[in-house]
């Protein structure tokens, strides 16, 4: 079983008790039965208790259940998990990761050799292990695919496994009037700082609050670090530093974002930033699930956002750190001026 994340849900102008969840697999969630928990919003409810004493002795409750939770584990037939440590090894040895994180890399090797079961990867017939992949959700085949084909070059077996067809790039966004109606349901000014600086920026949520320096004569931030979940700090995604244009609507945000104390920053980096724009977005827009956005959805909205003001897929691609066949293919029906039409104008008019 894989570890349950726990976490709090608060009291708000419509909800007047406090609850907390539970999910595995960072998907779904139910909420937990505790009588005790019935007990604090008996007392709160009745104005025996304040807000800041219940909320204490809730976050007793979701301490006790995190300290009694499984750790993650993913069961496989140890010639795999061998082969695998040595792997690991070798390729990642030096560099520097979060292994306990189940968005590592570690997590996605392990969670691939589980999909195997006890079926050893070497000696395997090539289309036995085909059919284990092919079992698999059709969203999860690619990353355990990589994996594999990684392992099974890395110990000399010639054949590989044939990847899931790639699904059209599907995501939400909002346009910046719709934005600045979620941004009313999120509170407090802190968190709708950081939204703002997403939507204005492109960031990802590690980079925001790895950000030290803003370049007021182009509106441009220096990207060259990203901060983890546990407040350390870390190269980008794609290991390269890259200036990001940042819209003129949002600089004054990101100039109050370089004032914001360190310690402050890597307590709101621990915050489920999802959770939060996702809820927003449901209390803005309840009869549009469309528009129900994730964090890294306002990361879309700002390519989007700047191609309407007439920036280039090229510019946009670079500010994100993507490539440009990557932006093309989220992107490219969004674009107003395209370098290549901008080229081919040009040509026609020279002849």
């Amino acid at each position: 079983m894989e570890q349950i994340d726990y976490w709090i849900i608060k009291p708000n102008k419509i909800r007047k008790t406090f609850a907390i969840v539970g999910r595995t697999n960072r998907s779904g969630g139910s909420r937990v039965k505790d009588n005790r928990l019935n007990a604090i919003n008996t007392a709160f409810k009745a104005g025996a208790i304040d807000f800041a004493t219940a909320l204490y002795q809730v976050t007793q409750i979701k301490a006790e259940l995190e300290s009694k939770n499984t750790p993650i584990a993913y069961p496989s037939c140890d010639a795999n998990i061998d082969l695998f440590n040595k792997y690991w090894d070798a390729k990642y040895s030096r560099r520097k990761t979060h292994a306990e994180s189940k968005r590592s890399a570690r997590g996605y090797y392990l969670r691939a050799i589980a999909a195997l079961g006890s079926a050893p990867l070497l000696s395997t017939p090539i289309q036995e292990l085909q059919d284990l992949v092919d079992a698999l959700p059709n969203k999860k085949q690619r990353s355990v695919t990589n994996c594999l084909n990684r392992l099974l070059k890395f110990y000399g077996r010639t054949e590989i496994l044939a990847k899931a067809k790639k699904e059209e790039s599907e995501f939400r966004y909002l346009d910046e009037k719709d934005f600045k109606l979620m941004l009313r349901h999120v509170w407090p000014h802190e968190q709708k700082l950081v939204c703002n600086v997403a939507f204005y920026s492109g960031l990802r949520l590690g980079e925001i609050f790895a950000v030290r320096q803003f370049f007021g004569e182009d509106s441009t931030i220096h990207v060259e670090k990203q901060m983890y979940e546990n407040g350390s700090l870390g190269t980008t995604k794609n290991r390269k530093k890259r200036r990001v244009f940042v819209a003129p609507s949002g600089v004054e945000h990101v100039e109050k974002l370089l004032n914001v104390e360190t310690t402050d920053r890597q307590k709101l980096r621990k915050l489920s930033w999802a959770k939060i724009v996702k809820r927003a977005c449901k209390e803005a827009f309840p009869k549009s699930p469309e528009k129900h956005l994730n964090f890294h959805d306002l990361r879309h909205s700002y390519a989007i956002y700047c191609m309407s003001k007439g920036l280039s897929l090229t510019v946009v691609a670079s500010c994100l750190g993507d490539g440009l066949a990557v932006a093309q293919e989220y992107y490219a029906r969004f674009e107003r001026t395209s370098d290549l039409g901008i080229l081919a104008r040009r040509l026609f008019k020279a002849s």
